[in-house]
């Protein structure tokens, strides 16, 4: 795991998460596409190709634009701009161009693992709930799944406390064993998923717009 150490890059990936607005958007996207699957599998379509295609896009190119949407009425206007961090995925390979360079220290740059360490993760996890019907290997395998989530993210940008994750596996546990049929276990999953994040990002747009009241404009001397 990366050490942050309180840089300036840490404090700019950090305070990405500080309004919840990523874990917002993010779980909207899950739980459209889950609510689409559920609807696609009650009308009797047990289209999920698309249906993850478009999830994927939506992950991967739209989500940053809805989010600095938002953030440009709801976060920036509040404690101001900072600039966002690069995905983890999306660093551009380093090169060594000259002998200089071998020795020079590597750039602090902001980063977040959010999409790559979270939000996939979550949807791997909901279409591997397809694969067996054995359902005495489904307790131990999402409580150890969200314990690796759980240290995975403990020292990076947006970590999630134990009671924080605790919900997701209990939540995670009831749906693998309940008689859901089995094509409608990814989808509904999905939704689950989808529903945690906009718990977790719901709570810290609360606490933050508490914490940080939009300043009123200076009324005018007559």
């Amino acid at each position: 795991m990366e050490d942050y150490s309180a840089s300036p890059a840490r404090r700019a990936a950090v305070y990405w998460f500080l309004d919840g607005l990523p874990e917002i958007v993010s779980g909207l996207v899950l739980v459209l596409c889950g609510g689409i699957g559920l609807a696609l599998w009650s009308a009797g379509l047990g289209l999920l190709g698309p249906l993850l295609g478009f999830l994927g896009l939506l992950l991967l190119w739209k989500d940053r634009d809805a989010i600095e949407f938002l953030k440009a009425r709801l976060t920036y206007p509040r404690t101001g701009y900072v600039r966002p961090p690069v995905e983890s995925g999306d660093e551009p390979p380093r090169t060594i161009g000259t002998l200089a360079s071998l020795s020079a220290p590597v750039a602090d740059k902001s980063v977040t693992h959010f999409r790559y360490n979270t939000v996939v993760p979550l949807s791997l996890a909901a279409l591997w709930t397809n694969v067996t019907d054995q359902t005495w290997i489904w307790p131990p395998t999402v409580c150890g799944w969200v314990v690796v989530l759980y240290l995975w993210n403990r020292k990076l940008e947006r970590p999630y406390r134990w009671w924080e994750a605790l919900p997701l596996a209990l939540a995670g546990c009831a749906l693998v064993l309940s008689n859901l049929p089995r094509n409608l276990r990814p989808p509904a999953a999905l939704t689950l998923s989808g529903a945690w994040l906009l718990a977790m990002g719901g709570g810290k747009l609360v606490s933050y717009i508490r914490m940080h009241p939009r300043s009123r404009p200076e009324s005018a001397c007559a």
